[in-house]
């Protein structure tokens, strides 16, 4: 009797413990996120590596396609061949989710940034308004806060009618679209730069144009750079600049 009770008593603890391990292991199974990346950089894919809280994320093939990264909010951080931290970043990723993300860089001049392409998820504004994000990828040649004045032109009078602004342009995108008026449909997108100051113009041909089949979409992701030929005059400075869609929807 003693001898099967004791035996009872062995195979109950057995039982506890491989239940109690069965548990640790659910509560400890970590959930993902999916990460996509769409890189539009310098870099060639085979030069980027990912790290998030310091452990290097695993790439099919260099590509950065379907990344599982754990849930939760951590430090996601960009680096190059040699190593050297390219770009550092805090992001909560939710579990299950798929997040599609821009990684950005017109020249060597910038350095890159990380940016979500919402625009297609963004509500279409009416028929006299488009909805703008604006960066300033132009590091040498606009090194002050400036203001971007967007302007449409009256098809009666051709006269350039101020539709709105955005002020304080920064190196990278915001998060929010900037509404604005715009009553037309196929000419170019006017623009005029000005120190945010001063409110004066920035360049020699105070306006400057987007010529580019953009301006048929209403939601514009836009950002001024320096090219190498052409261009914009940027005043008291041997700089030229133009600016360019990124997203249009």
């Amino acid at each position: 009797m003693r001898k099967f009770l004791r035996c009872t008593l062995l195979a109950s603890g057995i039982c506890l413990l491989v239940s109690a391990c069965n548990k640790e292991a659910v509560n400890t199974a970590v959930d993902f996120a999916l990460l996509n990346i769409d890189n539009i950089t310098t870099y060639k894919p085979g030069a980027l590596a990912i790290r998030y809280n310091g452990q290097a994320l695993k790439m099919s093939n260099s590509t950065f396609s379907n990344i599982k990264v754990p849930a939760g909010k951590g430090n996601l951080s960009f680096t190059d061949s040699t190593g050297n931290s390219i770009i550092d970043t805090t992001f909560t990723f939710v579990a299950d989710k798929t997040i599609n993300w821009v990684l950005f860089q017109p020249s060597n001049d910038v350095r890159p940034v990380v940016l979500e392409n919402n625009s297609s998820s963004e509500a279409q504004p009416d028929a006299e308004h488009i909805k703008v994000k604006f960066a300033n990828f132009a590091p040498k040649a606009l090194t002050k806060p400036f203001d971007v004045i967007f302007y449409w032109i009256d098809p009666n009078t051709f006269e350039f009618i101020e539709g709105g602004k955005i002020e304080n342009v920064s190196n990278s995108f915001p998060d929010q679209f900037t509404e604005l008026i715009y009553k037309q449909t196929s000419e170019s997108i006017i623009m005029m730069l000005v120190d945010h100051e001063s409110k004066l113009p920035l360049l020699d041909d105070v306006y400057l144009a987007l010529q580019d089949n953009s301006q048929q979409k209403r939601i514009l992701t836009l950002f001024i750079f320096e090219p190498q030929e052409f261009g914009s005059p940027v005043t008291g400075t041997p700089y030229r600049v133009d600016v360019k869609t990124l997203f249009a929807n």
